[in-house]
């Protein structure tokens, strides 16, 4: 019987564990997504550097929790939109926020804690 109990007692940690990460990776990805949203109404370099450096200060984190192909579509959007930014070319700039800005809010449903993501 003892066994059972530490075998749950692991499982409990393990599920705890992973809301505890679920939930600073979704707070992190919330603040990207702000960050995209302001530049996205700007439209402004400003902006999307926040953006950028808030991904980047996230990357290690991120790296280590998520599928390395899930987030370069993000950083190739954020950085075609820097381009557009930079040529003044703001709506092809908006249509590239608004894929990196997909891209994260992709992240964060399919990195969710829920039973059609575990089975």
């Amino acid at each position: 019987m003892r066994y059972v109990w530490s075998a749950l007692g692991c499982l409990g940690l393990l599920v705890a564990l992973s809301a505890v990460n679920m939930g600073i990776m979704t707070a992190r990805l919330a603040g990207i997504d702000a960050a995209l949203a302001e530049a996205y109404e700007s439209c402004g370099e400003e902006a999307l550097e926040r953006a950028r450096t808030l991904w980047k200060e996230n990357d290690a984190y991120l790296c280590a929790t998520v599928p390395h192909a899930s987030m370069d579509g993000v950083t190739e959007a954020m950085t075609r939109a820097g381009v557009f930014l930079r040529e003044k070319r703001f709506a092809d700039a908006r249509a590239e926020i608004e894929a990196a800005r997909e891209g994260v809010r992709t992240l964060v449903r399919t990195e969710r804690l829920d039973p059609g993501n575990i089975l």
